[in-house]
């Protein structure tokens, strides 16, 4: 797979990677996670990308795979109830 097709200076001096959608999509179909995308591509934004890929591709009937999703928080009702309380205790905090 060629990792990059060109490279492009972007107005803050950053140079912006360009990946055809085939190598992405191969990159995408063979990893197990963004990461890890991101590492095969240089591609920052490879979830976003993928997103959008999603739904042209949806309208020709193929589908790229989901990633597993698990890196970010785990939302319970616990945790809610801590935050509500430290949301309640910080607005206390700023009437006097």
């Amino acid at each position: 797979m060629s990792e990059v097709q060109g490279t492009v200076e972007n107005t803050e001096k950053e140079t912006v990677k360009r990946v055809s959608d085939k190598d992405f999509i191969r990159a995408w179909q063979t990893s197990n996670s963004v990461a890890e995308v991101v590492e095969k591509t240089g591609i920052k934004t490879a979830g976003q990308r993928a997103i959008k890929l999603r739904k042209r591709l949806a309208a020709q009937g193929v589908e790229l795979k989901k990633m597993p999703r698990g890196g970010g928080l785990r939302i319970t009702p616990e945790k809610d109830a801590e935050l509500a309380a430290f949301l309640t205790e910080l607005n206390g905090e700023s009437d006097e």
